[in-house]
């Protein structure tokens, strides 16, 4: 995913379109589509991987048509991608909790935090992370039985 955007396959991998085009954001660290709705596709953008070679995001994308179109979700918007200004620059995973698909719940794991939406990604809550230490890495994974494991880093990632 470093630097190639989204790409899309209807015959079994023989051959690949992009279809993050609309995006104008290369750098996606995070992809995740729901269990309960084929047409829900989320994606995150930014990855940290190290100092040398981090690329900024803007937040995390949202598509209704399995990646036809997609919006920017404005909850997790406000940030350029020439400079760091915030956690949602920096989207490492998306995971959708398979047990709550009347409520919408989806995860992100985040520069410094793991973040919780339970109305499609339009409000996050900050669940888990510190903002004086932020963890430079974290992750969040969902079970099927709705059980969330996160992760952070314990220092900065330095």
């Amino acid at each position: 995913m470093t630097g190639g955007g989204v790409w899309k396959t209807t015959n079994g991998g023989l051959a690949w379109t992009p279809v993050s085009d609309s995006i104008g954001v290369g750098s996606i660290g995070a992809v995740a589509a729901a269990p309960s709705n084929g047409d829900v596709v989320w994606v995150g953008s930014g990855e940290a991987n190290n100092m040398r070679s981090s690329s900024w995001g803007v937040g995390v994308f949202k598509s209704t048509d399995y990646g036809v179109s997609w919006s920017l979700l404005p909850s997790t918007s406000g940030a350029q991608a020439t400079a760091f200004t915030g956690e949602w620059q920096y989207v490492h995973r998306v995971a959708i909790d398979p047990s709550e698909a009347i409520n919408d719940e989806v995860y992100a794991a985040v520069y410094g935090f793991i973040e919780r939406s339970t109305d499609g990604g339009a409000t996050w809550t900050r669940v888990l992370g510190d903002a004086v230490t932020q963890s430079r890495y974290t992750d969040v994974v969902v079970s099927s039985t709705g059980v969330v494991y996160a992760s952070l880093s314990r220092d900065g990632g330095t």
